[in-house]
């Protein structure tokens, strides 16, 4: 059986897979099943455009579909519930769950109740979980009921959202894969989103990633020329937000206006700043300036004079400024 796994969504969040996106992923799975880890929206009440959007990705859904629910869900009696339910294909994880061999737990933050309740269900070792867990903490608590030899007593093998960047832990025990996110949202998410098939045969597991969705890089240099050729990469296929940490330069002003204008004929990118002064020890002043694709030549001649005074702007993708005094350097 082929397995099509994908979480942590997060739709309707400004640098979220879009819906269409998501839809397509789910089209173009040649698996016998799917299963989402959890947190498919960044919030469980949605507008009217929004449900819309949300009902075309599941109404033509002929598989099964096994939804974990995770942190940011909350299904009783949501919205997003209720477009769910319309399909009967889709199966919402409320509760630690076993269906066909295999192992389902949503979100939970108290490990040792999670423990009883798999107690209670489990007895003895399935073929595969699916969490939407801290797993981290499963692995390397300092208690004596949170260990691999225990976590591994309910399943051999765990697919584990949550965690954004995607992992692999294994030991004598079992394996662990957090899967990943198929969005990245902030500049903590450092990976490529991204989706996972897995065939319970062969034991393989094999990552997708997903082009022109969002991706945070954080490159520490000064020079732009040390990166230029791997940001026009990335730019072909994603929408790139980078930020350089400028290190020990007393004139950031005039590199910050470098670094721009020798990016500023590059789709597909944002730009943000964090300087870090000699004088105050270790202290960063976070400066993030974003550059919109549309009208870049616009954005840039705003963003050069306010470089010209003692403030800085933030430019987001909505096109709202804020503006505040930030020290010299």
């Amino acid at each position: 059986m082929k397995i099509g796994i994908i979480s942590d969504a997060h739709l309707f969040h400004k640098y979220a897979i879009t819906t269409k996106q998501y839809k397509n992923i789910l089209s173009n799975l040649d698996t016998d099943i799917v299963v989402d880890c959890g947190d498919l929206t960044d919030g469980s009440m949605l507008s009217a455009p929004q449900l819309d959007n949300l009902f075309t990705v599941f109404k033509d859904i002929n598989k099964p579909y096994y939804y974990v629910s995770g942190n940011h869900d909350s299904f009783e009696g949501t919205t997003v519930a209720s477009i769910l339910n319309l399909n009967k294909n889709i199966h919402i994880i409320k509760d630690v769950t076993v269906l066909d061999n295999m192992l389902f737990i949503p979100y939970i933050n108290n490990i040792k109740q999670l423990y009883l309740n798999l107690d209670k269900i489990v007895k003895e070792p399935l073929d595969v979980a699916f969490s939407h867990l801290n797993i981290t903490n499963l692995f390397y608590a300092d208690i004596p009921f949170n260990n691999s030899k225990n976590l591994h007593k309910y399943a051999d093998i765990w697919f584990n959202g949550h965690i954004h960047n995607p992992e692999i832990k294994e030991d004598i025990y079992g394996t662990v894969y957090n899967v990943g996110s198929c969005s990245a949202l902030t500049f903590g998410d450092t990976h490529i989103p991204c989706y996972t098939i897995y065939d319970t045969d062969t034991k393989n597991m094999t990552q997708y990633t997903i082009e022109g969705t969002h991706i945070f890089k954080i490159y520490n240099t000064n020079n732009v020329f040390d990166v230029k050729e791997s940001i026009q990469e990335l730019t072909k296929k994603f929408i790139l937000h980078c930020r350089f940490n400028l290190q020990n330069t007393k004139n950031s002003l005039d590199l910050k206006r470098d670094i721009c204008n020798n990016l500023k004929d590059i789709d597909n990118i944002f730009i943000s700043f964090n300087s870090v002064s000699n004088i105050v020890k270790n202290n960063t002043v976070n400066s993030d300036i974003k550059i919109k694709t549309e009208n870049k030549e616009s954005l840039l001649e705003q963003l050069f004079k306010y470089f010209e005074q003692d403030t800085k702007t933030i430019i987001d993708e909505n096109m709202k400024k804020e503006v505040y005094n930030i020290d010299k350097i």
